[in-house]
């Protein structure tokens, strides 16, 4: 998923750009869902079908797909980290005595903030930025001046430099995204009822 969590759009930056909001038209679909779009709760066209003083109530698909890429970059460095510190690896070194200890991955969040509020503070705040920059108010509506997804930062290359097809590339973020984000709910559900994942360590 490194290579292609940050792809760039095969076209370039345009006042506004409208993406495919079709939702049947997006990048996506694959033999798991017979090659076809889930959604089983019209999410990606029910914006579509309100009229009238409210038909912004609804986000546009393009919302939908930037939220979606969001929550699956963020799962799957979640998913690393969670391994991470599954097994004992922190970040190294003291720095005047801020400094990060092996804890459970549940308990990250606390301890990182106890022993290190300086980096932390510094996380978040690189958070902040990034977020503030890249909101995409306009996608609600469907439109933007960016593909959903594409915050610019490439730093393996676009695709046509690794030689790959940019569809493939979509793809296979999103396929990798979603099984993070999967992956993630499971390692929540089995921290608060444990054997509720089969599979998973109780102690997970």
């Amino acid at each position: 998923a490194s290579a292609s969590a940050f792809v760039a759009p095969r076209t370039g930056r345009a006042t506004t750009i409208r993406m495919a909001t079709d939702v049947n038209a997006m990048v996506g679909v694959g033999p798991e869902s017979g090659n076809k779009v889930w959604d089983p709760m019209s999410f990606g066209s029910i914006s579509k079908v309100i009229g009238g003083e409210h038909d912004t109530v609804m986000p546009d698909v393009k919302w939908l797909r930037e939220a979606e890429i969001k929550h699956g970059r963020v799962c799957m460095l979640a998913f690393v980290g969670t391994c991470a510190a599954a097994n004992g690896v922190v970040f190294p070194g003291d720095l005047g005595g801020f400094h990060y200890e092996a804890c459970k991955w549940y308990d990250g969040l606390a301890s990182g903030l106890a022993t290190n509020s300086f980096g932390m503070a510094q996380l978040f705040l690189a958070i902040g930025l990034i977020e503030g920059f890249s909101f995409p108010a306009e996608f609600w509506v469907g439109g933007g001046d960016r593909e959903a997804g594409d915050l610019g930062f490439l730093p393996f290359g676009d695709a046509a430099k690794n030689g790959r097809d940019f569809d493939e590339l979509q793809l296979s973020e999103l396929k990798n995204g979603r099984l993070a984000m999967i992956a993630m709910a499971g390692f929540f559900a089995q921290h608060q009822l444990p054997g509720s994942v089969p599979f998973l360590p109780p102690s997970i």
